[in-house]
């Protein structure tokens, strides 16, 4: 799928991505463009997944497409360096990042995210709900820190509680 664009853009294995933009991961399902400005319409947030496994990417694609249409998985990477690349070349919203990744791992990243402006909500999911990785996560910047194990389902919620509270969408998929 190429949607619509203001800017250059590279087609690269059958992914849009705009040039200079050579990130490695996936375009998540159906996506055809990064957060340039020329996003495809009705699409109100972006959201970068930056997790090792391509399971826990899959399940959260599948559960983010149940909240709203206007919440849309631009980019999966499966590192840090992944998804420090897609982070500044995408500008997603929302990021939902995992602590430990081959070659680096999540809490790095913060600093660096929550720098910009605006700054994106990052959602912490991890198998590591170790109370000194909460805290260093939080004290970086994380929004929320969550258990991959007992707390999935939570980031469902935040998100549908966003977009309510950002008046971008009523919080559920309209059918």
């Amino acid at each position: 799928m190429r949607a619509e664009s203001g800017g250059d853009e590279a087609t690269i294995g059958g992914d849009v991505r705009p040039w200079g933009c050579d990130v490695p991961g996936r375009v998540a399902s159906g996506v055809g463009t990064w957060r340039d400005g020329a996003v495809p319409k009705g699409v109100a947030v972006n959201v970068l997944i930056v997790d090792d496994s391509q399971l826990v990417a899959e399940r959260l694609e599948g559960m983010l497409t149940q909240i709203s249409e206007d919440l849309r998985v631009i980019w999966h990477a499966q590192s840090a360096a992944e998804g420090r690349q897609a982070f500044r070349c995408g500008k997603p919203d929302v990021i939902i990042l995992d602590v430990q990744m081959p070659g680096g791992n999540g809490i790095d990243l913060l600093p660096e995210v929550k720098g910009e402006t605006p700054a994106p909500v990052v959602i912490v999911l991890t198998n590591y709900p170790f109370p000194q990785y909460r805290d260093r996560c939080l004290e970086a910047g994380a929004d929320y820190f969550f258990d991959k194990s007992g707390q999935f389902e939570e980031v469902s919620t935040v998100l549908a509680g966003l977009l309510r509270s950002n008046g971008k969408g009523n919080g559920s998929k309209t059918s």
